[in-house]
């Protein structure tokens, strides 16, 4: 008998190759949380002007193939499709959509760019509605997504107190390498640099962003959902390990986010705390005493810590209004651009180019966004992108409200159903997959060569490897236990959609992949703790269809983004790196980079300048033609934005220095127009102007310009914006050098300014 009950087991047992296909999801899941996970970990604010993200991009498309292919062999549960899926995919095609219509007319590389990115966004959404299929693997997401918060929390922390200290020391003993290195002006006047010293020299924390509120709002929703647990965990009575583990993990996050000083996310933060006492128990309303009074002790003992610490002050406060009014006139000039562009937009990753048209005189700087998510859509995608946007919020709540109603609780005493532990529904797949994307998130970072200050000085190596990554494996152990027989419900992950919305309202950064991809995680797992009541019935032949999609937008990655942005940067790379290299062999680079990325405007400007600085020495008709050429290719490649029109105005000026040209000036003047037109607001660029034409002997419109420069400078508050701060450059022919020198004018911007209103020549 039991020789008989061996032959049977024998037989019983799966082939190997049944058991490799069993865990195919598994395998996907963990590829899907290995890419979330790495995402935060690049610079985020650089993934639209840079495309530092473009391999991220590629591998959703490689990773969405994989999944239609065991998808078509129905090695993967039948597809999931529902009204808040089917409201994203609107969105994102109507997004992308007014990215490639309107990034035709210029600015084609930072619009693709965005293009990916929100594709990115819609496809690991997608692939997590698909692949997760028990509470224990959305457990064990949230886990892993909250141990990353940890992660960088702790990282910030060592910033503030070791690395960003030791950073700032070394700019300090030798700023203009520095600046050099990450293709800064090095003239003490220039804004950017002082924008660049003021986030530089600045205590707050970034971790592995480039700017602390973009670190802010990565962590406010899953500090939020980390509260969530811990009180859902208290109110059943949870596993001790469990509960100290979620503890630490919301002090140290609490810290690090008021460490920040970003003042909306701490308000998002405060919003979603109230949120969680009031529906984020079982008991609903009913809220006692000691868990608020005991929350309320912790964080007035962590902001005394620190306030000691030096990393809150008065100015926090006292610094509010003036910041929401920031806000107010960003978002009146965003008015005007959506009332010019209703329909499509401006284009995705173009609203910076044209922010300076519509900006108010009186205005701070040239915002990349509008600090609102949903004038960001509007504005940058149209109101069809819009309205699909709002579709899409009001189908997933009332998907949740269905679902919640209609749904009935499980029976007294009654227990969900056991994950078998050597199947693919094992949080172990999620856990690895966290793991290889830490190890991915590092090396593509670093592999950008993206300057901030958690990739400098042993930060990264210190502060999120030895100690940012032990301390995030602990918090997992502690939470292992939550993850097999804990309890989740969707509402501590609504209310870290509400949080991150609150905060994105105020904060923009749609575009910011580490920091928009937590709405895009948290609806798929909300809507997947229960099966939505409105999933539609998909037929078996849509696998194949979307197979042949993913193959098709692998491609189009591949050959739009990928590609173009890897192989521009290696010749544009040998071209800084590689020493002694002749005006020609630096041409070749920039060329080659040129033909690798038809989109980009970069290359051809570093090869007109080229060409430029060679005919000023030599004089020769090639370099002049190369130069025109080069010159004409970026105009057009960077069509919206006001600095290019600048650039093309100071070529032609020192081309008039020495050729004495009238059609030289003319170009000058011409170029010098068109960037005060795109810039109406901007006094030095009307000051500039001014300049030109008084070189051209116009003194009439030379002195209109003059009387519009001073009257936009009244209305600007700010310092580094006056022009009492900044010299006009003068252009003179350099005998000795042969060559085109630049310097300042002695005089300062106002001065020069006040005398041409009067029609006067400045003074020498």
């Amino acid at each position: 008998m039991s020789k008989q009950r061996h032959i049977d087991k024998r037989r019983e047992k799966p082939p190997a190759t049944a058991s490799l296909a069993q865990h195919v999801p598994g395998i996907l899941l963990a590829a899907t949380v290995a890419l979330l996970v790495a995402t935060p970990l690049i610079p985020s604010e650089a993934a639209v002007p840079e495309g530092t993200h473009s391999t991220i991009g590629m591998l959703w498309c490689l990773l969405l193939g994989c999944w239609s292919a065991a998808a078509a062999v129905q090695l993967v549960p039948p597809l999931r499709l529902d009204w808040t899926m089917i409201a994203g995919l609107v969105l994102i095609g109507l997004h992308s959509l007014s990215a490639i219509i309107m990034g035709s007319t210029g600015g084609g590389r930072p619009a693709l760019n965005t293009v990916w990115v929100w594709v990115s966004y819609g496809i690991g959404a997608f692939l997590l509605r698909q692949l997760i299929t028990s509470a224990v693997q959305t457990r064990a997401v949230v886990a892993v997504m909250i141990a990353l918060a940890l992660c960088l929390s702790t990282h910030a922390v060592y910033q503030y107190f070791v690395s960003q200290p030791s950073f700032q020391a070394d700019y300090k003993a030798d700023p203009e390498k520095f600046l050099k290195e990450a293709d800064y002006s090095t003239d003490k006047q220039s804004v950017e640099r002082k924008h660049l010293e003021d986030r530089l020299f600045s205590r707050e924390p970034v971790s592995t962003f480039s700017l602390t509120n973009s670190l802010a709002g990565f962590l406010a929703p899953w500090l939020i959902i980390a509260a969530g647990i811990g009180l859902g965990a208290i109110t059943k009575g949870g596993n001790s390990r469990t509960l100290a583990a979620i503890a630490c993990a919301v002090l140290i996050m609490s810290g690090c986010l008021l460490l920040t000083k970003s003042r909306t996310a701490m308000l998002a933060a405060g919003f979603g705390g109230l949120l969680l006492l009031l529906y984020g128990r079982p008991d609903g309303f009913k809220v006692g005493w000691k868990i608020p009074a005991v929350a309320v002790g912790l964080l007035v003992l962590i902001g005394l810590g620190v306030v000691v610490a030096g990393g809150l002050d008065a100015q926090v406060l006292s610094e509010a209004p003036k910041t929401l009014l920031y806000r107010f006139q960003y978002w009146r000039s965003t008015a005007a651009m959506i009332s010019d562009h209703p329909l499509q937009g401006v284009g995705p990753g173009r609203f910076q180019a044209f922010f300076a048209r519509y900006k108010l005189p009186e205005a701070s700087e040239t915002v990349a966004d509008p600090h609102n998510f949903l004038l960001e859509v509007w504005a940058t995608a149209g109101s069809p992108a819009l309205i699909a946007l709002l579709a899409m919020l009001a189908a997933f709540a009332f998907e949740l409200a269905r679902r919640s109603s209609r749904i009935a609780e499980p029976a007294e005493g009654a227990t969900a159903p056991k994950v078998n532990r050597v199947s693919d529904q094992h949080p172990g797949f999620v856990l690895g997959g966290a793991s290889v994307g830490m190890l991915l998130g590092i090396a593509l970072a670093i592999m950008t060569e993206h300057i901030v200050l958690g990739y400098h000085n042993g930060g990264v190596v210190i502060g999120l490897v030895l100690l940012g990554l032990p301390i995030a494996a602990a918090f997992l152990w502690g939470v292992w236990h939550w993850i097999w027989e804990g309890e989740l419900s969707p509402s501590p992950l609504v209310i870290g959609m509400i949080v991150l919305g609150v905060n994105l309202l105020v904060a923009g950064a749609t575009s910011f992949p580490g920091v928009a991809q937590t709405a895009w995680i948290l609806m798929p797992l909300a809507l997947g703790l229960k099966e939505s009541v409105s999933r539609l019935a998909i037929p078996r032949w849509s696998s194949f269809v979307a197979a042949g999609l993913s193959a098709v937008l692998a491609a189009a990655c591949y050959f739009t983004s990928y590609s173009p942005i890897i192989y521009s940067s290696l010749p544009m790379s040998a071209a800084e790196m590689i020493p002694f290299q002749s005006s020609d062999q630096l041409a070749g680079q920039y060329s080659a980079a040129a033909a690798a990325d038809p989109w980009s405007a970069e290359p051809w400007e570093r090869l007109a300048e080229l060409r430029l600085a060679a005919w000023l020495r030599n004089g020769f008709a090639g370099d002049l033609e190369d130069f025109k050429k080069a010159a004409d290719e970026y105009a057009r490649r960077e069509a919206p934005s006001t600095r290019a029109a600048e650039n093309r105005a100071r070529w032609y000026l020192q081309m008039h220095v020495r050729s004495q040209e009238p059609a030289d000036l003319e170009q000058a003047i011409e170029a010098a127009r068109l960037a005060a037109d795109r810039s109406p607001a901007s006094a030095r660029i009307h000051a500039e102007l001014a300049a030109v034409w008084k070189l051209a002997d116009d003194d009439s419109a030379a002195q209109m310009e003059a009387e519009e420069a001073l009257r936009l400078d009244k209305l600007n508050p700010h310092g580094e914006f006056k022009l009492k701060n900044h010299h006009l450059p003068r252009y003179q022919w350099d005998e000795a050098e042969q060559t085109v020198v630049t310097i300042a004018r002695s005089e300062t911007t106002e001065q020069t300014m006040l005398e041409l209103r009067k029609g006067l020549r400045p003074k020498p």
